[in-house]
């Protein structure tokens, strides 16, 4: 598997077969069989960096950033009256960083950030530049299996796919006992569904 696929499968909620299986329902709708990856291919082709490293960081900037990290950001900040900044993305810092070489930008495929930690050496303590990243990641997993599980039961329910209509139930079913029974980690894909079954809820009945 090349990198622009392994690129974009890590992006992937749900595999190509599960997709199929998922939209059994509605299989032969206009548009049903379309390819995911044509979105990844679609951006890769408009970039003319030759380093894997440059072409995905394009693709970063273009397609995750903007969909995914920034309006996730501005939402939650907006929602609760803060104003959010970016200084990172400064086009002229963007600029720059876009003409590093990319052995500058992760030294030897592991060292992440290399360029920044170097440039704030002495200016703050070497245990915040050497501090393991944190991100924001919620115990869904868990949630899903204990707290939320009723509430995950309700959402997801069979007569509640049936209403959506699109939807295949037994599939669903398969999922949430692999995950309740410790057979299979399938926090994202209940997660990715429990958002689809409250957006449908509150827009579409």
């Amino acid at each position: 598997m090349g990198y622009f696929a392994v690129y974009a499968t890590w992006r992937m909620i749900f595999n190509e077969n599960d997709r199929k299986r998922i939209l059994k329902p509605v299989s032969g709708q206009p548009g049903i069989e379309a390819d995911f990856m044509d979105i990844y291919r679609s951006y890769f082709s408009r970039t003319d960096a030759r380093h894997p490293l440059n072409r995905m960081l394009y693709v970063d900037t273009r397609l995750y950033l903007p969909n995914d990290m920034l309006v996730k950001a501005d939402r939650m900040t907006m929602a609760h009256g803060l104003e959010a900044r970016v200084p990172y993305l400064d086009h002229r810092l963007v600029e720059f960083a876009s003409r590093l070489p990319p052995e500058l930008k992760i030294k030897q495929w592991w060292k992440k950030k290399y360029i920044l930690k170097k440039g704030m050496k002495n200016r703050i303590p070497q245990k915040v530049i050497l501090r393991a990243k944190a991100g924001f990641n919620i115990p869904k997993s868990r949630w899903i299996k204990n707290e939320l599980r009723t509430f995950v039961m309700d959402l997801l329910s069979q007569q509640t796919l049936k209403d959506m209509g699109f939807i295949d139930s037994p599939f669903v079913a398969e999922i949430l006992h692999q995950h309740f029974t410790s057979k299979a980690d399938n926090s994202f894909q209940i997660w990715c569904l429990l958002n689809l079954s409250l957006w449908w809820s509150h827009f579409q009945k």
